[in-house]
């Protein structure tokens, strides 16, 4: 690249990072109008007392704030354009160091090369003046303090406001929804808080149950409670409900409805309005119990659970829904939220049973037919907690690092291995110099505790090693299910007795020959080092590959294949040089 270019390419490194700055402090700005405009607000609605031009006036107020520090803060500076010689003199003002050097250069190099007095000065004068701002551009060191102190004023703005919204009176809130909240009408924005209920009003089977669910709505709480009431004259009482995740939802049951029922929800002093269940003569579920055959692989003993049909097992589990009925039905169906049903057969006057597989968490109810066709929807909906069988943890305890080893060594290697349901199998994997592998059974057998250790003893002298060689080693274990788990792969590298010293005097011998030895990543310690890390990346994508997506498969199998190359050319310049 020619000087010019080179200074002027420099000098626009410099003009991104002054804009990177700019940008930087029109976000301290926006903060401070956002709080500012938030205070305004606040006291507009303290002003009008509520009147329907409040919500107007606080707006407008907030608004122009927030689009006045847009315009302040961000577009005047940016739209602004500064020549290259403008730029140059901010440059030098803020680095004098420069001495008027840039500003010279800059205009040297906006003159065509015919034009400029002496090419070659002008070159050299270019060069030196990219040399001195090329520090700059590396360190960002002209914008760096005023974006440091910018990144801090919005951090100390945010953290207040949100601060001050979190903890802060209710009215702060709620003049921040009315800024901020994209409400169609300013008399939509005024907060309102409110219980949304369902069922709602509704008829229920005689002797029946229903799941009654309540959505919070311009407030938040952590718990709830239904109120209900069998007879218009008797005493409300009342029932916890149970929160969703998001504690933004509530829910509960009513069971065995056998008169008309009011009932409604309350919530941090927010009230819903009072809802009536009337009764009717269609069959009802009244209870629901399950039995579970878990899969044969887990080891676990069939469970029954009464008086529910929520449960929670492992994927595979077959489930035995038995439902009792008020009156005598046809048959009956398992709804379940995926659009997925399973016919119920009638196995008394009273009670209708179905199975089905857990496969995957979800929802369910329990429709009953009657002998006219008549379909009555189920009121209750029961919880599926599929439970995923997983994979065995491994991993080697001792060693647990890659170790160096004479060829005379004893080296114990201690396994520990958990499952969920239970450890089949667990065994000891080792290669030497990535030949056969062989396998060594830890632990086997028909208990398959939750929790296996073991140890086994690799006796080295036994294995006819020699220096250099390199022993590979990772523990497998195996559940029931035939899922297959693996600890990192480890290794050992024989080095012979005294090789230090041989090595330091093998370097003496060459520095006194004039330097003609193998450079360091050409030693035999720098190949077994590339030897390792080989192995242990295909060890890796070998076992992480079916958690890898298609894209991240390829570059790292791209990235293996490049290091083996390198290890075969590597192991072929060394036998030339041995020859």
């Amino acid at each position: 690249m020619s000087p010019d270019r080179q200074l002027l390419t420099t000098l626009a490194a410099l003009r991104r990072q002054w804009r990177l700055r700019v940008l930087l402090e029109s976000l301290v700005w926006l903060a401070v109008a956002v709080v500012l405009a938030t205070v305004a607000a606040l006291v507009v609605m303290r002003l009008t007392d509520g009147s329907a031009t409040g919500p107007v006036i606080a707006r407008a107020f907030g608004y122009l704030m927030v689009a006045g520090a847009l315009v302040y803060g961000l577009l005047v500076p940016l739209l602004r354009r500064a020549s290259d010689e403008r730029f140059a003199l901010y440059v030098e003002e803020r680095e004098p160091s420069l001495k008027q050097a840039l500003l010279t250069a800059v205009q040297e190099a906006q003159l065509p090369e015919h034009e400029r007095p002496s090419p070659s000065l002008s070159a050299r004068l270019m060069s030196r003046a990219a040399a001195a701002i090329r520090p700059l551009e590396a360190h960002m060191a002209l914008e760096r303090p005023r974006m440091i102190r910018a990144g801090q004023a919005f951090a100390g703005v945010s953290a207040g406001a949100a601060l001050t919204l979190f903890f802060g009176p209710q009215a702060v809130r709620d003049v921040a929804r009315l800024l901020f909240v994209p409400y169609s009408t300013a008399q939509a924005a005024v907060p309102v808080r409110m219980l949304t209920v369902t069922p709602g009003n509704t008829s229920v089977p005689r002797g029946g149950a229903i799941e009654v669910e309540a959505a919070l709505v311009g407030f938040a709480a952590s718990n709830a409670e239904l109120v209900f009431r069998s007879d218009s004259a008797g005493e409300w009482q009342r029932l916890p409900m149970a929160p969703d995740a998001d504690s933004s939802r509530f829910g509960s049951r009513l069971f065995d409805i056998v008169q008309r029922t009011e009932y409604y929800v309350e919530s941090a002093e927010v009230r819903s309005a009072i809802f009536t269940l009337t009764v009717n003569d269609l069959p009802a579920v009244s209870r629901v119990s399950l039995d579970l055959q878990f899969p044969s692989y887990s080891g676990l003993p069939a469970e029954h659970i009464a008086d529910t049909g929520d449960l929670a097992a492992v994927v595979g589990t077959t489930v035995v829904v038995r439902a009792k009925v008020t009156r005598a039905v046809a048959g009956g169906t398992l709804r379940f939220d995926d659009g997925r049903t399973v016919a119920m057969a009638r196995e008394s006057d009273s009670t209708v049973v179905g199975r089905f597989t857990v496969q995957k968490s979800g929802f369910y109810h329990v429709d009953l037919s009657t002998a006219d066709g008549t379909v009555v929807a189920g009121g209750v909906e029961y919880v599926v907690d599929a439970i995923p069988d997983r994979a065995p943890i491994v991993r080697i305890e001792e060693p647990g690092r890659d170790t160096k080893v004479s060829n005379t060594d004893e080296v114990t290697i201690a396994v520990q291995s958990s499952d969920d349901l239970g450890v089949r199998s667990l065994e000891l994997r080792y290669r030497v110099n990535g030949g056969d592998e062989k396998r060594v059974t830890i632990a086997s057998g028909s208990s398959r505790p939750r929790d296996t250790r073991g140890a086994h003893t690799l006796f080295l002298e036994e294995m006819s090693l020699q220096p250099g060689d390199l022993v590979a080693y990772h523990a497998v274990a195996k559940d029931g299910a035939g899922l297959v788990g693996s600890s990192d792969v480890y290794f050992l590298e024989v080095r012979p007795f005294g090789k230090d010293y041989r090595q330091s005097d093998q370097r003496a011998q060459q520095q006194q020959q004039g330097g003609g030895g193998q450079p360091q990543g050409d030693s035999p310690d720098g190949f077994v080092a590339r030897q390792r890390e080989v192995v242990a990346g295909t060890f890796n994508w070998l076992r992480d590959s079916a958690a890898t997506n298609a894209k991240q498969r390829r570059e790292n199998m791209t990235t293996l294949a490049i290091a083996e190359g390198r290890l075969a050319r590597g192991r072929r310049s060394a036998g030339e040089a041995t020859g």
